[in-house]
């Protein structure tokens, strides 16, 4: 009765919300009277669907009701609009109730999008090379540091890449569709990749089924990057110059490292301090042990053996290029970087014991002094100490 109650003082309105959150809808015809009512005040309320039949069948007849209970889902935010549509239940209650859940789900709240940061780093997923592991699949946005068109033993082409991002650097093989991935990219650019990690001669590389330009993406940013403070460095780097008690080589140095940016270059492209800043870092670790190992020995000449470490690469900053790829220059590939290194200390009027240690730096047998011998041992033990394994 008081299900049919309800029904009479609705018949004159489409719908109507009460306080509770109840919504309603009827609809009329010549064949029957339809009514369907949602009560969603709590997470635990219990969805009241009411179904009246017409007796006559004819509009404004005296109807019967019948009425079920049935459990719901726990509540959603429904918009009268939804209700409003013109239904015809006919059949069970499980029919009722699909017509329900279809017209509440799709008021269902979806999840807002994240905001990046930086859209062109994150527009597409990065995968750090430092974090890659065997058997991985890679979608990332790395930078090509070396590009190389091969052959096969069969005679099949392929592409031998090495590609870099600020964690580090991978070698990279493209087996297929060589032709059409070939001409979108050159050396130096920034490309999104997707491919598998695979492990060949106890090395990992990179297996590339697809990539295309990321011209959103500077390749210079995603160049191996330094992972100490360059700033901590460069002030270090200044403490060390103060420590040359010779006011002539002191100053000589200090104009040769004002005119080279050691900050912006590696000391090796594929070996040791093989990143961005790894000139400064490999600079200023040399001089420190020639800094102590002079006040350990009394007998070497300290002045000299310190500014003979300080510009001993100096160099670099005229043999390679630009990064990503810091692919040597043309001088560079001819000359080294030992004897541009010779060159520009001799354009300042370097003197000649300290032209001698730095021109022998890579050569032990070539070395007539003390302090030439001793600058070689040290660039040898900081490279070691950078790059070969330690135990976990």
């Amino acid at each position: 009765m008081r299900a049919a109650a309800a029904v009479s003082r609705t018949a004159a309105r489409p719908w109507t919300r009460n306080g509770l959150g109840r919504e309603r809808t009827t609809s009329s015809c010549c064949e029957g009277t339809t009514e369907i009512t949602a009560e969603a005040a709590t997470w635990r309320t219990r969805c009241l669907l009411v179904r009246t039949s017409s007796v006559s069948g004819e509009c404004g007849s005296t109807s019967a009701t019948t009425a079920s209970t049935i459990p719901c889902t726990p509540p959603v935010t429904v918009k009268p609009t939804l209700f409003a549509t013109q239904y015809r239940v006919t059949g069970d209650e499980a029919e009722k109730l699909r017509l329900w859940r279809r017209a509440t789900a799709i008021e269902k709240p979806r999840p807002r999008p994240r905001r990046c940061r930086n859209a062109a780093l994150h527009s597409f997923p990065v995968t750090a090379i430092a974090q890659l592991e065997e058997n991985r699949t890679v979608d990332g946005v790395y930078a090509v540091a070396k590009k190389e068109r091969l052959r096969t033993r069969a005679g099949a082409p392929y592409l031998a890449l090495e590609l870099v991002d600020p964690s580090g650097r991978i070698p990279a093989r493209v087996w297929s569709d060589v032709e059409l991935l070939d001409g979108r990219f050159a050396e130096g650019d920034a490309v999104r990749v997707l491919g598998r990690v695979e492990r060949y001669r106890d090395r990992l590389q990179l297996d590339v089924r697809t990539l295309e330009p990321a011209t959103d993406v500077d390749p210079a940013a995603m160049a191996p990057a330094l992972r100490r403070d360059p700033e901590e460095l460069e002030g270090f780097l200044e403490f060390l110059v103060a420590e040359i008690h010779d006011d002539g080589l002191r100053a000589l140095v200090a104009r040769a490292l004002a005119d080279a940016p050691l900050r912006a270059y590696p000391a090796t492209p594929d070996g040791h301090h093989s990143y961005a800043g790894g000139l400064l870092e490999h600079t200023v670790g040399v001089a420190t042990i020639c800094r102590e190992l002079g006040q350990l020995h009394p007998r070497l000449r300290a002045d000299l053996l310190l500014a003979a470490a300080l510009v001993h690469d100096l160099g670099r900053t005229r043999e390679l290029g630009p990064p990503p790829s810091f692919a040597p220059t043309e001088d560079g590939r001819l000359l080294g970087h030992v004897h541009l290194g010779l060159r520009a200390l001799e354009e300042l009027g370097a003197p000649a014991e300290l032209l001698h240690a730095v021109s022998c730096h890579h050569d032990a047998r070539a070395a007539r002094t003390a302090e030439a011998a001793v600058l070689y041992h040290a660039n040898q033990l900081d490279a070691v100490a950078a790059t070969r394994p330690v135990p976990q």
